[in-house]
């Protein structure tokens, strides 16, 4: 192909046809920047795709954080939740208020 190419410079220039030769020169160098245009589209597709995939990642192990952060939060509002009762349980033995005392509940505050 290179070499069909060639000979028609070639041929062209030893005929003197340069208008014609001029018209190829300009229609090799559009059909360059035309391939230079395309790779570069491509270029910036593969690293949009790299960036998406990226993006999606962040998303994904954000999401994977905020479902281990609620489950923290769950876990520590039962707790809190559970001493708040057993505070009281204490409160209600200490003033006498409770008659039989839960020794269990007791022995468990005292851990």
């Amino acid at each position: 192909m290179l070499r069909f190419f060639r000979q028609l410079r070639v041929r062209l220039l030893t005929e003197n046809k340069i208008r014609k030769y001029l018209l190829y020169a300009v229609g090799e160098i559009v059909l360059v920047v035309i391939g230079i245009l395309i790779a570069l589209q491509v270029n910036n597709y593969n690293e949009t795709d790299k960036e998406r995939e990226i993006y999606v990642s962040y998303l994904v192990r954000l999401k994977e954080d905020f479902l281990e952060l609620q489950e923290t939060v769950k876990l520590k509002r039962q707790f809190e939740a559970d001493l708040i009762d057993l505070a009281k349980y204490q409160l209600a033995v200490l003033t006498g208020k409770e008659t039989q005392p839960n020794l269990l509940k007791l022995a468990i505050s005292l851990e």
